[in-house]
């Protein structure tokens, strides 16, 4: 929150060592991000066939979209782009000027994200938040603030004994961005219109997991509701149902990028997503996403995957609506 937290977290990485298995090395094989806009956006206007689906009583009337098909929208609240940086995570959210980056994925990834962003128009990023300091997830935040002004940065605020979780920090610091470690329960005051709440981590933290500690968030806008996952396994899953929290929502941003040690059979049943996103890497080392994973999310919900769909937006409209974009 202050640079005094940050330098505790600093002290304390010092005085741990290097745990064999705290690295998370991730093979990236995706195709890049698209940087030139209005290749992008002559993507998403190509006309195509649209899937209508009826709500269950009490779900908000929504419209899927495919292959690049533009958004419609006549007022849009809210839109959530689910980027495609391979095997790793990132995720920017936008509420008129007002804008959150969950994540930003690998090294190489840094300047694919900064591109989208500027491409959107942005300057300045309100929130950032780092859900947890795997590879996967921060080695593109070294790109992230000396391309955008930060307003406030959000971090689980677990120590770890990574160089570069280390450096994140010292970023911060130098730059002075006012830095914050919530816990269950939290708000984060990202705008008035939209509840960004934050389930996880809980009180204490996991000592043999980080994924655990991710800092899971559930954002609404009026009656559509999204769960961000990060890499939060099942019993971070188990934590926050037990303390009584409402995981149900309409999209899932699926943890650890489908992995077998998250979205356990009781969570899923309990979230009754309509629609499920896997942010993963194309032939990627960890057979990610598990098969017994996708059977249980396609159960339910229909499933995107940044592997097969690339970037996935969704955008609501007046709180009570949304449509889901594709990007191949």
């Amino acid at each position: 929150m202050e640079s005094s937290r940050i330098l505790i977290i600093v002290i304390c990485l010092l005085l741990m060592t290097v745990a064999a298995g705290c690295s998370d090395p991730k093979t990236n094989t995706p195709e890049k991000i698209p940087t030139d806009k209005t290749a992008a956006s002559e993507q998403r206007t190509q006309s195509t066939e649209q899937l209508i689906l009826t709500p269950t009583a009490g779900q908000p009337n929504f419209t899927i979209t495919s292959q690049n098909n533009e958004l419609q929208s006549a007022v849009v609240n809210l839109t959530v782009h689910f980027l495609d940086v391979g095997q790793g995570d990132s995720i920017l959210l936008e509420h008129g000027n007002d804008t959150m980056l969950i994540d930003s994925g690998e090294i190489d990834k840094g300047d694919d994200v900064a591109t989208y962003i500027k491409n959107e128009g942005i300057t300045l990023l309100d929130d950032v938040v780092v859900t947890h300091p795997h590879s996967d997830h921060i080695v593109g935040m070294s790109d992230i603030p000396n391309d955008f002004p930060i307003k406030h940065l959000v971090d689980s605020g677990y120590a770890y004994s990574s160089k570069t979780y280390e450096n994140m920090l010292t970023t911060i610091d130098k730059k002075n961005i006012p830095f914050e470690t919530p816990k269950r329960g939290d708000k984060i005051n990202f705008t008035s219109d939209i509840d960004v709440q934050v389930l996880n981590p809980g009180s204490t933290y996991f000592a043999d997991n980080v994924n655990h500690n991710s800092v899971v968030l559930k954002v609404t806008d009026g009656k559509v509701t999204f769960l961000l996952m990060g890499d939060a396994g099942i019993e971070a899953e188990n934590g926050i149902m037990k303390d009584g929290y409402n995981v149900d929502a309409d999209f899932l941003k699926v943890g650890h990028q489908g992995s077998g040690t998250a979205s356990g059979t009781s969570f899923i049943s309990a979230v009754s997503p309509e629609i499920s996103v896997i942010e993963v890497g194309a032939g990627n080392d960890y057979g990610h996403p598990h098969q017994k994973t996708l059977d249980r999310l396609q159960k339910v919900s229909k499933v995107y995957r940044t592997d097969l769909d690339g970037i996935i937006a969704v955008t609501t409209t007046d709180g009570s609506s949304y449509s889901v974009s594709a990007e191949k």
